[in-house]
């Protein structure tokens, strides 16, 4: 087959960002066609749950989360934009938990593109300093029947503030598309399939 399918994550402690691509080898056609997100929350019962033990939930939930998206549609590669910089201690412990679910992938024989937020952002809206609704804005007029997030506010469908981390799960798609790795492990992929062109029947 000349197609295969990409799977784009934005990782967050408590939304994490899916979205799934079909990739055409031979015309270079990316086309998202689902998005999805796992959220977390903070227990509702402090007293009574350590705080390590809540964020261990949190962190198990993203990472079945992830797992289950990936049996479900089998991508072939997958493509993250990994966090950087943080402000504070918390800061730099969501990284690190996001850094330790994006870890899964390897277990679950996936390759993975690592992309950065800004290479996010230039491959989507163009610029760096994009704003979560002009991210939402690119990504739901390309694909609008993904399966974004809506809600209703006077009498219509709308969109809501949580299409911005499967939109910038889109994003990193666009982002890992550019990338020598993507380059590299798709050529391949087209010499194989000219390969097995070649064979005859």
């Amino acid at each position: 087959m000349s197609t295969i399918k990409i799977l784009g994550i934005d990782p967050a402690f408590r939304n994490l960002g899916l979205s799934l691509a079909t990739y055409d080898l031979l015309t270079a056609d990316c086309f998202v066609q689902r998005v999805s997100l796992v959220q977390t929350e903070k227990s509702k019962d402090g007293k009574v749950v350590r705080k390590s033990s809540d964020d261990m939930s949190c962190a198990n939930a993203l990472t079945a989360g992830l797992a289950a998206f990936v049996r479900e549609f089998q991508p072939n590669i997958a493509v993250a934009e990994i966090p950087t910089g943080t402000q504070n201690a918390r800061g730099s412990f969501s990284n690190g938990v996001c850094c330790g679910v994006l870890s899964v992938l390897q277990l679950l024989d996936l390759p993975l593109i690592e992309v950065s937020p800004s290479e996010v952002k230039m491959a989507s809206v163009g610029s760096k300093t994009a704003s979560k609704a002009e991210m939402i804005e690119w990504a739901t007029s390309r694909w609008p029947d993904a399966g974004w997030i809506k809600r209703k506010f006077k009498g219509q469908m709308v969109l809501t503030a949580d299409n911005e981390h499967m939109a910038d799960a889109c994003a990193a798609i666009a982002a890992g598309l550019r990338t020598a790795q993507f380059n590299q492990a798709t050529s391949l992929m087209r010499a194989g399939l000219r390969r097995s062109e070649a064979v005859p029947a």
